[in-house]
């Protein structure tokens, strides 16, 4: 029999709950890594930092993207997931055009390591769209990452975790989001 799961992601642990036919298991999930990408500094790695960010400054010309992962092995290769939302506590928002993407990274990256000019690529067919609406909000947010996570369950090797960016970098004006 498949397990089936609903899980919602945090950005520093992970709570998951496990849905049977007989029961209901909840479990924990911690970050496997995370990291942010400056353009301003291309070859400056900010994978030890306490927060990270996505935005665009026009007046700088600088551009943030954010890279996160999670360590998926515990959950069973047969599990169907019903639910994964990655949720996220935005701390500062700048602007309000801040529509953003959430891709599967598609290389392995290391979170001491990454930077703006070695930075992982992105899958672009399956992006989740996440709407001003929602991120150009301070608080909880939360992404609806549940086909990413199956993809990442019935193919392990593809877990290499997120990128989280602006829809457009090249905006005229700033607008940034930190969680």
């Amino acid at each position: 029999m498949k397990d089936i799961f609903r899980l919602i992601l945090f950005v520093f642990a992970c709570s998951l709950t496990v849905l049977t036919s007989a029961q209901e298991y909840t479990s924990s999930l911690t970050v496997s890594k995370d990291a942010e990408v400056v353009s301003s500094v291309p070859s400056v790695n900010y994978g030890s930092g306490q927060t990270f960010s996505i935005g665009h400054s026009a007046a700088s010309a600088e551009t943030k993207r954010s890279f996160i992962a999670f360590d998926f092995s515990t959950l069973p290769a047969n599990a169907i997931i019903t639910d994964a939302k990655l949720k996220v506590y935005a701390v500062n928002v700048t602007g309000e055009d801040l529509d953003l993407y959430v891709e599967r990274i598609d290389t392995i990256w290391y979170e001491d390591s990454v930077t703006w000019n070695n930075q992982p690529n992105a899958y672009f067919s399956d992006q989740v769209s996440i709407p001003n609406s929602i991120s150009s909000q301070t608080g909880w947010q939360e992404f609806d990452v549940s086909n990413h996570v199956q993809q990442f369950v019935n193919a392990p090797w593809y877990n290499q975790g997120w990128r989280i960016m602006l829809q457009d970098e090249t905006l005229s004006a700033d607008y940034t989001v930190e969680y």
